[in-house]
């Protein structure tokens, strides 16, 4: 194999490895090495969090109707399991539902009719709808109050609902956090609110596993730390059911539980559920999480009428299930539309953009899913996109950085106005 040194590297491990740290944006190489509790950052440096917490306590106590949104990926499960079981070990007797998305949708967009409709006092939204500017006014001028705990980009606080968002707070300086960090931070204010010092570090674990699934960067030391001791705590019956199921992957080479397993052995089976699973499979599967020993039928081979198990062993299995299904669909639509691809001459662009329609018979779902794997085999940036009733294209990009003509695809699209169309 031929190759060159770009940089001649240090001859000292230890100045090797602050060096290679350093290349790739760790500023805090000692917080990197040696993640600690002392690079947690205070949650009242998020914007809102006090009043997030006073708006839920206020509910809590008034035994209001609670309507929690459970966001469709790992990361929304997890945020919304967080709250969910935090509010119960307080109020076991809450009047407190949650809603699963049929599709991978995010937000209010798919469900805002079914909440209106509803006698809910309070929704909270994890892990989404920080851009949900009408649909909170809508919830507002029917005087049911809105609770956002986001890490996504958004252009402005809504007017009409609480945001507690990373990304908007100026003095909070980890923007790479998932939602389930920004909802740990918001049950640390919460601590505080019920006189229940460090109660919320029982969720670690969950926060650890929607921030590896969520390919949040490691860079900033807090991030780092959760992940790191969350992997040590966990407590969670739904999690371990998964670290069961998948335990000859996760520790055939290491007796301990690390990020880069979860990465590749767990998070693909929760995101699989997500995609292609059932509306049932994607309530057991948030169930897991907050009732996981609960019995049910089993459907495994061979099962009888009568035959039970419980949730969260269950659905460890079929998420397995899910996983494979999801596996052939992907290949036969990866298939499809890589024959497309050369039909079309595609790669004599720059930008791959490959067109499906409903013939096609590619899950929305898979789509994000099949455009990084294009990517990935074509070294350029991608979308697959469907036109919708108004004509525009509306799909799945994924860019890649190593390119260097358009090194940042989200940028470009935006700079040029596409963005609108994509």
């Amino acid at each position: 194999m031929k190759y060159k040194l770009k940089w001649e590297l240090p001859h000292d491990a230890t100045t090797c490895l602050g060096w290679l740290l350093s290349v790739r944006g760790v500023e805090n190489i000692e917080g990197y090495v040696y993640p600690d509790k002392k690079y947690e950052l205070n949650p009242r440096l998020l914007d809102n969090i006090d009043a997030g917490a006073a708006l839920l306590k206020k509910h809590l106590d008034n035994n209001s109707n609670i309507l929690l949104v459970v966001d469709a990926d790992t990361d929304g499960y997890c945020s919304s399991a967080m709250i969910y079981l935090y509010i119960k070990d307080f109020y076991p007797e809450v009047k407190l539902e949650y809603i699963c998305h049929e599709h991978k949708q995010h937000g209010l967009e798919d469900i805002i009719e079914k909440v209106e409709e509803s006698n809910y006092n309070l929704i909270i939204l994890p892990d989404a709808s920080s851009n949900d500017y009408d649909y909170h006014k809508r919830l507002r001028d029917m005087n049911k109050d809105v609770l956002v705990i986001d890490h996504h980009e958004a252009e402005k606080y809504s007017e009409y609902a609480i945001v507690i968002n990373n990304q908007l707070s100026k003095n909070y300086p980890n923007k790479s956090f998932s939602g389930a960090g920004v909802v740990y931070k918001f049950l640390m204010a919460m601590d505080d609110l019920m006189g229940k010092p460090s109660h919320c570090e029982k969720y670690m674990d969950l926060c650890a596993l929607a921030n590896v699934a969520d390919c949040m960067s490691m860079r900033h030391p807090e991030t780092r730390y959760y992940i790191m001791e969350g992997l040590k705590r966990v407590q969670n019956e739904g999690f371990k059911a998964f670290i069961n199921q998948q335990s000859y992957s996760l520790f055939k080479e290491t007796k301990e539980l690390g990020y880069i397993g979860i990465a590749f052995y767990i998070a693909p089976l929760l995101n699989a559920v997500v995609r292609v699973g059932t509306m049932g499979e994607k309530r057991l599967l948030f169930e897991a999480f907050i009732n996981p020993n609960k019995l049910i039928q089993t459907d495994k081979r061979g099962a009888k009428p009568g035959d039970v198990e419980r949730i969260a062993v269950e659905m460890a299995r079929r998420a397995s299930n899910a996983r494979n299904r999801q596996n052939k669909t992907k290949e036969r639509a990866t298939e499809l539309l890589d024959m497309r691809v050369h039909k079309y001459d595609l790669l004599d662009n720059k930008i791959l953009i490959i067109q499906v329609d409903d013939k096609d018979n590619i899950p929305q779902e898979l789509r994000g899913l099949i455009c990084a794997q294009f990517v990935n085999r074509y070294h350029r940036p991608c979308a697959i996109v469907a036109r919708n009733e108004e004509g525009f294209l509306r799909g799945s990009i994924r860019g890649n950085d190593s390119f260097e003509e358009v090194p940042d695809f989200k940028a470009f699209l935006e700079k040029s106005g596409l963005m609108d169309y994509v």
